[in-house]
């Protein structure tokens, strides 16, 4: 979780009313805050349930929907969509960081350009491998598809750079 449950503006903290640009720093503080203490929370716990299980993980693929500089963005309702998206990319890196786990982004949309590359497979190879890592007990949505696919990206010695 990224957002503080018990405070919807958490969600999308750069919205003002009617679908605006919040620009009062006094009301946007609380809500970044309160942001990055959710980001380290789910790390925290999510560290926690992958060490009584034994698995340690050391890097981390953030597939995100765009990596734009949100600062470039001129329409002030799409700026504060980047600016939520930067954000919360951002914090949970550093929570990730903090918790010894390097990360590297990737964007949705050449994330399967990328993966392939660094596996040194097709594109359609790719998406093949991927659709047979599939559980037949739970949903596997194009999130999922996407996160297998930036972990392989990751992982693989061909990676890019981790930061």
């Amino acid at each position: 979780m990224l957002a503080d449950p018990k405070d919807p503006s958490t969600i999308q903290p750069y919205h003002a009313a009617f679908g605006t640009l919040e620009v009062d720093q006094a009301r946007i503080a609380p809500r970044l805050h309160a942001v990055t203490h959710a980001a380290q929370a789910s790390v925290k716990e999510a560290l926690a349930a992958w060490q009584s299980r034994r698995l340690q993980v050391t890097v981390a693929a953030l597939v995100v929907g765009s990596l734009t500089d949100p600062r470039t963005i001129r329409h002030p309702h799409m700026r504060a969509h980047g600016l939520e998206g930067h954000l919360f990319r951002t914090v949970l890196a550093d929570a990730l960081r903090s918790g010894g786990i390097s990360s590297t982004f990737f964007s949705d949309r050449d994330i399967y350009q990328r993966a392939a590359a660094a596996l040194d497979l097709s594109i359609q190879a790719l998406r093949q491998l991927v659709s047979t890592l599939r559980d037949a007990d739970k949903p596997w949505s194009a999130d999922h598809r996407l996160a297998v696919a930036g972990a392989l990206a990751a992982s693989s010695p061909n990676a890019p750079a981790i930061a």
